[in-house]
């Protein structure tokens, strides 16, 4: 808590924001930190939910399925297209700052070993802030027959960052 008045003080005298602040080096030695993945309890990967992004299901190289992720959050039909459970993500102290990184490319792929591939057992669980709107929904998990898929693979390209409290 103590470290938390410091550097909001801090960003007050200096009239900086805090991504700016974050990716300062020599405000990062003051507290003792090399790098702003360091000031992290927790670590969140997603991928962003949005009309650009698309997810590609794929059988060796055979194109299943392909489909904007947004479809995900915004169905209009009258059975969904793709099983969703959608949890908030919780921050359990107050006056915490959540840092994003946006990237460009292969953000995640997934290898699923089970001879028939049903893509109704798929569930996507989304993730959304209740507090902050600038934490949009994301990605950040995938099941298949309940259990957790692991991502074997990215090939990414930060695009930018960002930082903003959680008050």
């Amino acid at each position: 808590m103590e470290e938390y008045a410091i550097m909001t003080d801090y960003k007050k005298l200096s009239n900086k924001s805090w991504c700016e602040l974050f990716f300062d080096f020599d405000f990062l030695k003051q507290f003792k930190r090399n790098h702003w993945s360091e000031l992290a309890n927790v670590e969140e990967k997603g991928f962003l939910i949005n009309s650009q992004n698309l997810i590609e299901i794929r059988k060796k190289n055979k194109l299943l399925e392909k489909f904007s992720s947004i479809q995900l959050v915004l169905q209009n039909t009258i059975f969904p297209l793709y099983q969703t459970s959608i949890a908030p993500i919780k921050f359990d102290k107050p006056n915490q700052f959540a840092i994003i990184q946006f990237e460009k490319g292969l953000i995640a792929k997934y290898e699923i070993k089970s001879v028939k591939l049903d893509l109704n057992k798929l569930l996507f669980n989304l993730v959304k802030s209740e507090k902050n709107e600038f934490l949009p929904f994301h990605l950040n998990e995938i099941n298949y027959l309940e259990n957790k898929i692991e991502n074997k693979m990215d090939d990414s390209l930060i695009t930018s960052l960002f930082a903003i409290e959680l008050i």
